[in-house]
C-alpha cells in the first residue's frame, strides 16, 4: 500500500469512520449497497472498465429512480430528514440544479456565483454541508451566509450579485421535514410549474460537471444589515400590547426588539413546532391572545414569511380583511392576487404595475419593500393602521370586510 492510499480519506454514507482508498475501491467493485449514495462513487481508480460501467449504470439507475419517485407530482423539495432526504440525496439534487444553471449560462466562461444559507432546523447544518461540497466540486464561487431565515436570504440575494441561491429549509413544515429553496438570479424561487418542473424531469438523467477545479468559498454575515433595513422600514407606532409567537428565531428576535423599542408590551408565547398542524397552533395561540387582553396577536410561521393576525378578542383577521387593511395603507390602489406558483406569480407581477401580490399560502409580496415577502412588514403595516386609528383591530377589520368585500 502506497503513501497516497494511506493518506486518502473516504467516508461511506451512514458511517462515522473514514476508510482508505483501497477499501473504497473494493466496496465499489463488490457493489456495496451504500456506494450509490456516495459522493466519491465516480472515483473508480484502476478498476476494470467493465466493472466501472457496471457500477455507474447500476448506481445511477437505482439512485435516479429513488429521486424520481420521491418528487413525482410534488410542488417543492421537501422530505423527512434521513427517512426521505439525506445528505447524498441533497447532493444529487444540487448536481441537477447546477446542470440546469450551467445550460442557462452556456455562453459564460466564469464559474457560477452561489449564495448558500440554512434555517433553524437541527438537520439543516448536515444538509448544507452536502450542498457546499457539491458546489465546490463544480467549481462554483460560494458565499455561505450561515443560519438565517428566508426573508433575510432574499435580502442577501438583492444585495449581492449571484447566479443562484440555495436555502436549506423546510419552509412552514414540521421540524422533522427539511428541503431546498432554489432562488434564481432574478430573486424568483424555482417552483412548479416552472424551473422546478424541469428539475424533476431531469432527475432520471445523469449529470456531468464541466469544471474540475475546486470553487472558492467564503463566509459572510448579512444579519446586521438586514436588521438595520427592517428598522428603517418599520413605521413609528404607538405603544401597544402585543402577543407574539414564532418558530423562527431571527424574526422573533428582530421583531421583539423593534416592538420593545417603541414602548410596546410584548407577550412571547411558546408553541409546539414539532408538528406542522397550523390550525392547532392557531387555536392554542387564539386562546392565549384572548386571555391576556392584548391589542394584537401575531403568529409567524416557521418560514418567516406567512403569518396569522389576531384581534383583541382572539379572533383571526381574515385574509380578505387583512389585504384591505394593507390596501388602505399604501398610495396605489392596485393589487394582483394570483393563485399560481411563486415563480409564475412574481414573473407575471413584475411585468405589470402592482403594489402587492398574494398567494394561496397567504404570503404577501410588496413591490416597494425589501425583502418583498416578510411577515415583519405585514405586522408593521397593521400596527401603523392601528396607530392612526382610535378603533380596535376587530372594528378596523370588520369595516374593511364590509366596505371592501
Amino acid at each position: 500500500m502506497d503513501v497516497t492510499d494511506l493518506q486518502s480519506e473516504y467516508r461511506c454514507p451512514g458511517e462515522t469512520q473514514p476508510i482508505s482508498k483501497s477499501l473504497h475501491l473494493a466496496r465499489l467493485a463488490a457493489g456495496y449497497s451504500a456506494c450509490f449514495e456516495c459522493v466519491h462513487r465516480c472515483e473508480t481508480g484502476t478498476l476494470a472498465v467493465d466493472v466501472v460501467e457496471k457500477i455507474k449504470t447500476k448506481n445511477f439507475a437505482e439512485h435516479s429512480f429513488q429521486l424520481e419517485t420521491q418528487f413525482e407530482q410534488k410542488d417543492e423539495i421537501r422530505g423527512i430528514y434521513l427517512n426521505e432526504l439525506t445528505r447524498p440525496k441533497t447532493e444529487s439534487l444540487i448536481e441537477h440544479v447546477l446542470e440546469l444553471v450551467q445550460q442557462e449560462r452556456s455562453q459564460l466562461s466564469t464559474p457560477p456565483r452561489v449564495l448558500v444559507a440554512h434555517d433553524w432546523r437541527p438537520s439543516s447544518p448536515d444538509l448544507v454541508t452536502g450542498v457546499v461540497a457539491v458546489l465546490r466540486r463544480w467549481g462554483c464561487e460560494i458565499a455561505d451566509l450561515g443560519q438565517i431565515n428566508r426573508p433575510c436570504f432574499d435580502f442577501a440575494m438583492s444585495q449581492f450579485p449571484a447566479d443562484l441561491g440555495i436555502f436549506v429549509t423546510g419552509g412552514v413544515e414540521a421540524e422533522k421535514l427539511n428541503g431546498l429553496d432554489i432562488i434564481s438570479a432574478e430573486g424568483i424561487e424555482w417552483s412548479h410549474p416552472g424551473r422546478l418542473s424541469k428539475l424533476f424531469e431531469n432527475l432520471s438523467k445523469p449529470t456531468s460537471r464541466s469544471r474540475r477545479q475546486a470553487g472558492e468559498f467564503q463566509s459572510i454575515s448579512v444579519t446586521k444589515n438586514y436588521e438595520a433595513l427592517i428598522n428603517q422600514h418599520f413605521p413609528d407606532i404607538q405603544p401597544m400590547r402585543v402577543a407574539l409567537a414564532c418558530a423562527e428565531p431571527l424574526a422573533l428576535q428582530i421583531l421583539g426588539s423593534i416592538l420593545l423599542k417603541h414602548g410596546c408590551e410584548v407577550n412571547f408565547h411558546e408553541l409546539n413546532y414539532s408538528s406542522s398542524d397550523f390550525k392547532k397552533q392557531m387555536e392554542v395561540f387564539r386562546h392565549a391572545v384572548r386571555d391576556t387582553h392584548i391589542d394584537i396577536g401575531a403568529l409567524i410561521r416557521a418560514d418567516g414569511q406567512s403569518l396569522a393576525i389576531f384581534d383583541e378578542r382572539g379572533k383571526r383577521v381574515s385574509h380578505t380583511a387583512l389585504l384591505n387593511l394593507l390596501k388602505l395603507s399604501v398610495p396605489n390602489d392596485h393589487q394582483i392576487p394570483i393563485q399560481n406558483s411563486p415563480e409564475q406569480l412574481l414573473t407575471e407581477s413584475r411585468e405589470s404595475e402592482w403594489e402587492f401580490v398574494t398567494d394561496e399560502e397567504e404570503r404577501i409580496w410588496f413591490a416597494d419593500l425589501e425583502p418583498q415577502c416578510d411577515a415583519i412588514h405585514v405586522i408593521g403595516k397593521v400596527l401603523m393602521r392601528l396607530s392612526e386609528s382610535d378603533s380596535s383591530l376587530s372594528v378596523l377589520s370588520r369595516r374593511n370586510t364590509v366596505h371592501n368585500p
